[in-house]
């Protein structure tokens, strides 16, 4: 578990787990500024805590945990997650049974957000993009061929290969984390999970969500920071992603840059149409402000 300025979120996601012989627990603090760390050598002594007198960001501090780790399994867990003892058993025991799984997942709920997504999906290429900000993965939801970047929650799922989990929690066996050399360093957060899976799916190994384990998951809260505008880092980096490990050309960079710009606009319009509907202007609505954000500062990427 990563820690930033997540002290009152650790009552709910790792209090559950101190008492588990079965599972070691590894802190990584990453110079939080609220006591975090503090508050986890007192109210956790079982705990392995790693401080960190500066913020190196998701993957370095995931990484220098993995490393102490000890278990024959790794699991990943945000200090917004929760994710109880019998779930983490679960996964757990599902990679020691099979060898072909190399990367899992549970159905992670997301109470009050309502969200259409799922923390799950397949690799960021363009026509996976185009299927989902230009709606064609609602037009038929069980269309395996249909799929989008993310897998949606209406979708009738049952356990099934994916290309990428969230690291919100996800559980990787040891010979498969060691064999990966862990987490990509390039990002200070996000589009690391992603990047991995891929690797993971690329060796020959399955990438699963689980319809057998479940957990909750409040997105964001573990960032530590409230910001006016969104961080466009997913985006970027998910961008660069794509231009490194995905596509062949930079006519194709160009392309997926301008899909993205023109699902991302359609979005905020979308939305600026709900407000004018509802008799109010666009720029009342968060959505289209979000999306409006979002597809000006993809325009400002290098696409080359």
């Amino acid at each position: 578990m990563v820690t930033y300025n997540s002290r009152e979120l650790l009552q709910h996601s790792l209090s559950p787990l101190t008492s588990v012989s079965a599972i070691e627990i590894i802190v990584v603090d990453n110079a939080s500024q609220d006591g975090t760390a503090q508050h986890v050598a007192e109210a956790y002594p079982s705990v392995n805590l790693i401080r960190s007198d500066v913020n190196n960001g998701f993957a370095k501090a995931v990484n220098a945990g993995a490393r102490i780790a000890n278990g024959e399994v790794i699991l990943l867990l945000n200090p917004d997650a929760i994710v109880d003892v019998k779930n983490i058993l679960i996964l757990r025991d599902t990679l020691l049974r099979r060898p072909d799984i190399g990367v899992i997942a549970p159905l992670l709920e997301h109470p009050g957000l309502n969200l259409a997504v799922r923390e799950a999906g397949m690799k960021p290429s363009l026509w996976r993009v185009f299927c989902h900000y230009f709606g064609l993965s609602r037009i038929s939801p069980d269309n395996h061929g249909l799929r989008g970047l993310y897998i949606l929650r209406r979708e009738n799922f049952q356990t099934t290969p994916v290309e990428w989990v969230s690291g919100a929690c996800m559980a990787v066996p040891r010979s498969v984390w060691t064999a990966q050399g862990g987490l990509t360093e390039r990002w200070f957060m996000y589009a690391e999970d992603v990047e991995f899976c891929l690797r993971v799916h690329r060796s020959g190994l399955a990438v699963v969500l689980s319809a057998d384990a479940v957990g909750v998951h409040g997105l964001g809260k573990s960032s530590g920071s409230v910001q006016k505008l969104p961080s466009t880092d997913w985006m970027t980096n998910l961008y660069e992603l794509y231009k490194s490990d995905i596509s062949h050309s930079a006519v194709q960079n160009f392309v997926w840059k301008y899909v993205f710009f023109a699902g991302m606009l359609t979005r905020a319009y979308s939305f600026g149409a709900k407000a004018v509907f509802r008799r109010k202007r666009p720029t009342a609505d968060p959505g289209y402000i979000k999306f409006l954000f979002f597809a000006r500062e993809i325009l400002k990427e290098d696409w080359r």
